[in-house]
């Protein structure tokens, strides 16, 4: 049963990097296009929401994050994963992705990992600490900079019992939902995106039972509101660095984060 149990787990999570590797490698290798690369910023805030510890605490976790990705891209079509580690050893989260784009809409499966204690192998249901999402974005390009993101959580840890005291059954999927629109425009040489995020109902983005600090909140709540900007940093004639800031704004925590940081 144990070694069933194990097969499974790899098949779910890892499975999906594996189906992706073997799409890509049956295509013709000058086409598929493999890139890496890392950022650097002064706090990981996500969706409105400062990252947080096993124990669910986010005050050791305002600290400087590295959040390297390494993707494998063929066509419309991208696989990889994305990572974000706090240097003072409190955070650990990694995710796998798989991404499709066709004209203006890109479809993906995002499968997050933030469970340090947790074993990455375990995918069943009932256990697991991975938390399955589809996610569809609507990105409107030069001639219309906007864009629409509708995410959904699927699969995982992400149970209603964990927000609603009353719920019974432990196995129950909340299916917490996130909805972003944003406006991209330029501001001289700076590139500006202006975003507003919000949740349709209780779960991870506004949880009603106050478990992970957003007492009292409970249906379609605005969590994520602000100005993002980016601009290159001319280092040499040769060689420049580009560096972002944010300043982002959670009406449900009543919080707000400004957030530097740069790419490797």
């Amino acid at each position: 049963m144990k070694k069933k149990n194990i097969l499974f787990a790899a098949g779910m999570g890892v499975g999906l990097m594996l189906t992706s590797a073997s799409v890509l490698a049956q295509k013709d290798s000058s086409s598929v296009r493999i890139s890496f690369g890392a950022d650097v910023v002064s706090s990981y805030i996500w969706r409105g929401s400062p990252s947080m510890t096993p124990n669910g605490t986010t005050s050791s976790l305002l600290s400087p994050n590295l959040q390297p990705n390494l993707t494998a891209s063929y066509k419309n079509f991208s696989a990889g994963a994305w990572a974000s580690y706090d240097f003072l050893g409190s955070y650990y989260e990694t995710d796998l992705f798989a991404s499709y784009t066709l004209q203006k809409l890109t479809f993906t499966v995002n499968d997050y990992f933030w469970s340090y204690n947790a074993r990455y192998f375990d995918y069943k249901n009932a256990s697991t600490a991975h938390i399955i999402e589809a996610m569809v974005t609507f990105n409107g390009g030069d001639e219309c900079p906007f864009y629409l993101t509708v995410a959904t959580f699927l699969y995982g840890a992400d149970k209603k019992a964990t927000y609603d005291p009353t719920e019974a059954d432990l196995r129950k999927q909340n299916y917490s939902s996130y909805v972003e629109a944003g406006y991209r425009f330029k501001v001289g040489a700076s590139s500006v995106t202006s975003f507003i995020g919000a949740t349709p109902t209780d779960g991870y983005y506004g949880d009603g039972a106050g478990v992970t600090g957003r007492a009292n909140v409970k249906g379609f709540q605005i969590v994520n509101v602000g100005v993002a900007t980016t601009k290159d940093l001319l280092i040499s004639d040769r060689f420049s660095v580009p560096f972002k800031a944010s300043l982002v704004a959670n009406p449900v925590l009543e919080k707000v984060f400004l957030v530097i940081g740069f790419t490797l």
